[in-house]
């Protein structure tokens, strides 16, 4: 369950209060597997649910359509579910690519586009058009926003680690962000669910 307080800490907040894009950050929140994530203060469920909550906002702001905002939040959801450890690891985006199947009941296209995602925000972008050619994605063009906007929310919260880069951030309207995740993250670093 999402607090209330939640929507009232900044506008941006304020203003996906009443949207389809909280809506579906607000049934992410309750049928997340808490059970399924990485135990960790940096990895961990609170990192996990802001970059739900900023996952939520980015969808919001790309327009996203109801489909691609539901593969969005199980993205958000489980990106980390293959760490080992904090340290840098650039394949703990393949282990949890590997577990998001099970995790969300997806086939086909969409589990695809969600594998590819999930894998490509632990490779440098460069690489991201390798990661959804590998998952055999047929739509790039509705696979690739979703693996940038991942990125972006997972770099979003870099704030926690005093290290956001917004030269980093793929889309202009992310760096504009930036405020609300110090915000989440001073007002909930154990998380929002």
């Amino acid at each position: 369950m999402l607090p209330d307080k939640l929507w009232t800490l900044t506008p941006e907040l304020a203003g996906l209060q009443a949207t389809p894009y909280a809506d579906a950050l607000r049934c992410m929140a309750q049928s997340i597997r808490l059970d399924r994530l990485f135990h960790s203060r940096l990895h961990g469920a609170g990192h996990i649910s802001r970059v739900m909550v900023l996952g939520a906002l980015l969808a919001q702001r790309a327009q996203l359509d109801e489909n691609v905002t539901q593969l969005l939040m199980y993205a958000c959801a489980y990106h980390d579910v293959g760490r080992v450890d904090d340290s840098v690891d650039d394949e703990h985006g393949l282990r949890a690519a590997l577990q998001v199947e099970e995790l969300t009941g997806l086939a086909g296209q969409p589990l695809h586009c969600l594998q590819a995602a999930v894998e490509a925000h632990s490779r440098p972008d460069e690489r991201m058009g390798d990661v959804l050619t590998k998952y055999g994605v047929a739509d790039v063009a509705y696979a690739w926003p979703l693996a940038k906007l991942l990125k972006d929310a997972d770099g979003l919260d870099r704030v926690r680690l005093d290290m956001l880069d917004p030269s980093y951030l793929r889309h202009a309207f992310t760096p504009p962000l930036e405020n609300t995740a110090w915000v989440l993250w001073r007002h909930y670093p154990k998380g929002v669910l």
